[in-house]
């Protein structure tokens, strides 16, 4: 999926990759949090993306708690469609901080091929999309309920 936008011409053109946003809404969201003096693991498959917003957190929250003796932000790196890698995120938080309260998933991605145009077996293109954005979710949910 790509956005798009409207140039100064009024014509559609693309605004950043799907993969830009979803690192731009991870970032809003967890500096959302991190402003209210929440303590946020940053789940990611890219590490150095996923430390580059675990660290601005990490900043923002230092003006909530000045010495804390455990990290205000964490990153995990992680394949959401990996079942064990989401239990070893959901032990990691918890182990770090006692619990968890809240477990918001916004991993979603997109296929560029249309469904009907794709001729593998879609372990690349759709079941992969299905496996990130239902099945992942569903995992996330039962596990984030295991953990309270």
């Amino acid at each position: 999926m790509v956005r798009r936008k409207m140039d100064e011409n009024g014509c559609e053109e693309e605004d950043g990759s799907e993969e830009d946003w979803r690192l731009m809404e991870c970032k809003a969201l967890s500096l959302a949090l991190a402003a209210k003096g929440i303590f946020v693991s940053i789940v990611d498959f890219s590490e150095e993306k996923g430390k580059e917003v675990a660290a601005l957190v990490e900043q923002e929250n230092d003006k909530f708690h000045e010495k804390l003796e455990f990290p205000a932000a964490i990153f995990i790196r992680c394949d959401v469609t990996n079942t064990g890698d989401i239990t070893a995120a959901f032990e990691k938080h918890v182990a770090t901080y006692g619990g968890l309260d809240i477990c918001i998933h916004s991993a979603g991605i997109a296929d560029r091929i249309a469904f009907e145009n794709d001729q593998t077996d879609g372990s690349n293109s759709w079941r992969r999309v299905i496996n990130v954005n239902l099945i992942a979710v569903i995992d996330c949910t039962r596990l984030a309920v295991c953990f309270k």
